[in-house]
């Protein structure tokens, strides 16, 4: 059997990308960025499921 390494790209945030698509200042730390994009994340997922 061959071994394979996988893994899931979603489990390291870009932060560089966040703070450009949810125009967050560019000295927002990333610590606080990943705090905002898991926070707005997170409510989507409960208005989703709420629909």
């Amino acid at each position: 059997m061959t071994p394979t390494l996988v893994f899931d790209i979603e489990t390291i945030p870009d932060t560089n990308g966040l703070r450009a698509l949810l125009d967050l200042p560019a000295d927002a730390t990333d610590e606080d960025v990943h705090n905002i994009a898991f926070h707005r994340r997170k409510q989507h997922k409960k208005q989703a499921c709420f629909r």
